[in-house]
């Protein structure tokens, strides 16, 4: 079912519910003899439309997509010339179409003070001693919950290892 297929028999239930509650206003004020049967439709009717407008009833079904963070190793290789240490380099992107790049997300090592960011493209790289790290990436403006967590990765002498994180994000429409 399309969006604008939900939407109107979301308009349609809540016009009926406006209505009614609305004709048993009328009820209540005809009654007592307050206002008479016009003044209900052309006053009480839409200031209460826009009460619920205001107080954001109608709006509130708004639908959440939520991609989730991962990260992928794409590769690993030797290269002597980083001299006993290694690299881990890699992209940022958006785990939403997972092609655009994340400009300036935080990637670090885990209980060490080395950290990076993604530049402009997304490209990152950080040298580090060879070891076992836990790497992290978040991007600029993610919430925590989208941190990127990659534990136990075991780094030898010389090695190149290329990463791909994909930022989570969360999308209300």
């Amino acid at each position: 079912m399309k969006i604008q297929d939900k939407a109107l028999i979301f308009n349609k239930y809540y016009f009926q519910y406006i209505k009614e509650t609305a004709h048993s206003l009328k009820i209540f004020i005809r009654s007592i003899n307050i206002i008479s049967y016009m003044k209900i439709y052309f006053f009480i009717y839409p200031l209460f439309l826009g009460v619920l407008l205001i107080s954001g009833v109608i709006f509130s079904c708004n639908k959440v997509r939520t991609y989730p963070s991962k990260a992928i190793i794409i590769s690993s290789s030797v290269d002597l010339t980083l001299k006993d240490s290694a690299l881990i380099y890699g992209n940022v992107f958006s785990a939403e179409d997972e092609k655009t790049p994340v400009a300036f997300a935080n990637i670090w090592i885990e209980g060490t003070s080395l950290k990076t960011s993604s530049d402009n493209e997304g490209i990152f790289k950080i040298k580090v001693n060879h070891g076992t790290y836990s790497i992290r990436c978040l991007g600029k403006d993610s919430n925590k919950d989208m941190t990127v967590e990659l534990n136990n990765i075991e780094l030898s002498p010389n090695e190149k290892l290329k990463i791909n994180f994909y930022q989570g994000i969360v999308i209300d429409f």
